[in-house]
């Protein structure tokens, strides 16, 4: 079966205002593509609304994975079978509104 390599970041959503960590996937976990995952965050001081999960590799977007109320901590997400093998992705999550 092939497999994804994913990093989670901690990201500051506002400067000074807000952050989100990602807390799964955790560093270097392998996910299976086709497969269907949950990906968690904290937030501290989470502004209200919505945020947008993005999946980045070096540096650039490759795809917006979806968009959850940021209160939720949680999006159920599907791996797409297109990414890239032994790949080492990075899954953010930010504020809506500014991407």
């Amino acid at each position: 079966m092939r497999r994804v390599t994913l990093i989670s970041l901690f990201l500051m959503l506002f400067p000074l205002l807000a952050c989100a960590n990602v807390t799964s996937p955790a560093d270097g976990v392998s996910w299976c593509k086709g497969t269907r995952y949950t990906i968690n965050w904290n937030a501290t001081e989470f502004p209200a609304g919505k945020v947008r999960l993005v999946l980045r590799l070096n540096g650039a977007r490759v795809l917006v994975i979806g968009t959850a109320n940021a209160a939720s901590g949680s999006f159920q997400w599907t791996t797409p079978r297109t990414l890239a093998d032994n790949s080492r992705y990075q899954v953010r999550v930010r504020d809506a509104i500014l991407i």
